[in-house]
């Protein structure tokens, strides 16, 4: 059946279970185009018994619903949530040397500690690090550490949770991380937990740590931002600058650092 708009789906779901998934959807939400009625269509299909609406976010329905076009939008409601999160630990250490041995290449106990330090027991980050020790073994690659961290995968995925995060996440985690800052309350970082990026750890002053050393990195490299223009005041002949700083005396070409 061929159609393209909500009457179209709603005779589908008339006639058969339908399933849809959604990821990220964040940024459906995001867009204006998609109005108060979208969501409210949406719902009255959800409702019907024959439609399934699955949707993976980063944020809580809570959050996304703040957005004021679609806040009073009934939609949010009739969801029931369910956290993914990370792997517990012995999942993780299970999952390493699993697939090693369906190949018949052997993994040190060494080495899938490693492969969590670098990883994390996040299952995406996890299955690239096993890859890349995998290439390893077998000859394929020197290093499997140097190669995972320069994996475009690994580095833009790692980039992507970083840059998607709020300020106010954003500055847990370099707290977190000593990197500066104030103390962050203790729903931020429980929220930050619950996602996946925090894992507990009470070997540290604070009882918590980012969820991998390659997310750690990523964020300590972080480029520092630079200031667009040079802020400056002129008084007379001289000239301050701010921002690099400097000191010029105008029509002697001389400049104090």
């Amino acid at each position: 059946m061929e159609g393209n708009d909500f009457g179209s789906l709603e005779r589908v779901v008339r006639e058969r279970k339908v399933a849809v998934c959604l990821d990220e959807f964040e940024k459906v939400a995001g867009q204006p185009g998609f109005s108060r009625g979208f969501f409210d269509s949406l719902r009255s299909l959800a409702q019907s018994g024959n439609f399934a609406l699955l949707i993976t976010t980063q944020h809580s329905l809570a959050d996304l619903c703040r957005n004021e076009q679609i806040a009073t939008s009934p939609f949010w409601n009739i969801f029931a949530r369910v956290d993914l999160g990370l792997f517990v630990q012995e999942e993780a250490e299970a999952f390493v040397p699993v697939h090693f041995r369906a190949a018949g290449v052997s993994v040190t106990a060494e080495e899938i500690v490693r492969v969590l330090q670098m990883a994390g027991r996040f299952p995406f980050f996890l299955q690239l690090a096993c890859y890349h020790l995998f290439e390893a073994k077998t000859g394929r690659t020197p290093d499997w550490e140097t190669a995972f961290v320069r994996d475009p995968d690994v580095h833009d995925q790692l980039r992507y949770l970083w840059e998607h995060l709020t300020p106010q996440a954003q500055a847990a985690l370099r707290w977190v991380m000593d990197l500066g800052g104030k103390f962050p309350d203790d729903r931020l970082l429980w929220d930050l937990e619950r996602r996946g990026l925090l894992v507990r750890d009470s070997r540290m002053s604070y009882g918590y740590w980012v969820f991998s050393e390659a997310f750690e990195n990523v964020v300590k490299n972080l480029p520092p931002k630079s200031l667009k223009r040079r802020l400056s005041i002129r008084i007379k002949r001289l000239r301050i600058t701010f921002w690099p700083p400097s000191i010029e005396v105008e029509g002697e070409g001389g400049q104090t650092p």
